[in-house]
C-alpha cells in the first residue's frame, strides 16, 4: 500500500543538472546538464535563467503539493527564489535543494503549468512505472 504523502528532494547542480528523488513511491528523475543548455539555447535565455526556472519551477511544485497549506504561495516569493540561483546564490550545499511534503493526489490533479519540469513531473507521478535498472532522464518542455 503507497502513503498518500512523500517526501521530494530536489538538488540542484550547475555541473550535472537537477536530479528530483520522490518517496512514497519511489520516483527519481533527472534533467541533465545537457537538456537545461538546449532548453536555454530554444529558449533565448542563459543557462544561468533555465537553471533558475528549474528551481523556481520545483519550488512551486513543492509548495502547491505540500498537502497542508503550511508553505505559503506567493508569486513574489518564488520570483525572488528563481532571482537568487539565476544570480549564483548558494541556498544550500548544492545550488538549490528542496525537501518539502507533497501529497500523491495533487501528482493527478495537478491543474497549473510546471514548465520548464511537467516531464520530471510526470515521471514522478505514482501513476508511472516503478523505478527501473536506471535513472530516468526528462527533457525540458
Amino acid at each position: 500500500m503507497t502513503s498518500t504523502t512523500g517526501r521530494l528532494y530536489v538538488i540542484g547542480d550547475r555541473e550535472t543538472g537537477v536530479l528530483f528523488v520522490k518517496t512514497e513511491p519511489l520516483r527519481v528523475a533527472i534533467i541533465p546538464k545537457s537538456e537545461i543548455e538546449t532548453y536555454a539555447t530554444r529558449s533565448s535565455i542563459t543557462f544561468d535563467s533555465a537553471f533558475a526556472n528549474i528551481a523556481e519551477g520545483a519550488k512551486t511544485l513543492i509548495t502547491r503539493l505540500d498537502g497542508n497549506g503550511a508553505t505559503a504561495d506567493v508569486p513574489e516569493i518564488h520570483a525572488a527564489f528563481n532571482a537568487m540561483i539565476a544570480a549564483g546564490t548558494v541556498i544550500s550545499d548544492a545550488e538549490f535543494c528542496l525537501i518539502g511534503e507533497v501529497d500523491n493526489a495533487g501528482w493527478v490533479e495537478r491543474r497549473w503549468n510546471s514548465r520548464p519540469i511537467d516531464p520530471a513531473v510526470d515521471i514522478l507521478s505514482p501513476s508511472s512505472p516503478p523505478l527501473a535498472d536506471r535513472l530516468l532522464e526528462a527533457a525540458l518542455g
